[in-house]
């Protein structure tokens, strides 16, 4: 029979050795941290970590481990809550000078231009040894520049139309397909307004898709990302 106790400690210096080798810090480790000195309630031990390099660490405002019962009863794990004040301002997105790949134009001849061009800037970055934080870095930027610098490269790209209404979903689309359909149709039969009138009925479904049209949404809703 395993002793769970022995292997617990064995799994705390592993965790230990990891935090001190690439000196990072442990939030709920703060003396900043309130509330419960545990995170696993069945055996009040701390399993959850928030780990978090020096610069980032600096940041730290308050860091609270949420006790038992005040959130859910649902989970044997406490929540743990950090807010960090960042002293740097977002830069100002110009969504109109981004290129944005057309995923939806990509053929599998594309696809497959893609992953090649992928492959071949990778061969060398993924060969490199990685043995610091700031070479982790370093490979973690040229990965994603080569992501992005072969999509452009060899998917079909797109530019970002300011004019664009953001409630113009795919619902939208197809009701106002179907409110001129509709329009062209009762065009067509002369434009009959009358019950009198023999096509009276394209008029009748003329005016429903045009109200079924006219009941969608003027402005988008504000969204969080």
């Amino acid at each position: 029979m395993r002793d769970e106790k022995q292997i617990n400690i064995h799994k705390s210096l592993h965790l230990k050795q990891f935090i001190q080798r690439n000196s990072i810090y442990a939030v709920n480790e703060s003396p900043l941290c309130k509330g419960a000195n545990y995170t696993y309630i069945t055996s009040h031990t701390m399993l959850d970590y928030i780990l978090v390099d020096e610069v980032l660490n600096s940041c730290l405002n308050s860091c609270e481990i949420i006790e038992e019962g005040c959130i859910s009863n649902t989970s044997d794990h406490l929540p743990v809550v950090c807010r960090f004040t960042l002293p740097h301002s977002i830069p100002e997105f110009q969504a109109e000078d981004v290129i944005w790949t057309a995923w939806h134009k990509s053929t599998d001849e594309h696809m497959r231009a893609y992953q090649d061009t992928v492959r071949r800037s990778l061969e060398n970055t993924c060969q490199r040894e990685i043995t610091t934080i700031e070479q982790l870095d370093c490979a973690n930027s040229t990965i994603t520049n080569c992501l992005i610098s072969s999509a452009q490269q060899s998917l079909p790209n797109k530019i970002f139309n300011k004019h664009t209404k953001p409630y113009w979903t795919a619902d939208v689309k197809e009701k106002h397909r179907l409110e001129r359909g509709a329009r062209i149709k009762w065009v067509t039969a002369g434009r009959p307004r009358t019950s009198a009138d023999q096509n009276y009925e394209t008029f009748k479904h003329y005016k429903s898709m045009k109200k079924r049209f006219s009941k969608q949404p003027t402005k988008s809703e504000p969204r969080i990302y």
